[in-house]
């Protein structure tokens, strides 16, 4: 019973990690842009909005 648990464990770490793989490989196939989603999931800060403090003095 306990190597049936692990061995279903096993399968579905690697199911998961192949469905990851699966979709950067389908990405890049695709030559789609994987940052889109990665800001638009975490909502992270584009990198227009990050501007050093001497680009900021200057446009002020």
């Amino acid at each position: 019973m306990i190597a049936l648990t692990i061995l279903c464990i096993a399968l579905l770490t690697f199911a998961m990690v192949g469905a990851v793989w699966g979709w950067v490989y389908f990405a890049e196939w695709m030559k789609l842009d994987l940052r889109y989603w990665v800001e638009s999931e975490t909502e992270a800060p584009s990198v227009e909005m990050e501007k050093p403090a001497e680009v900021a003095a200057e446009a002020a």
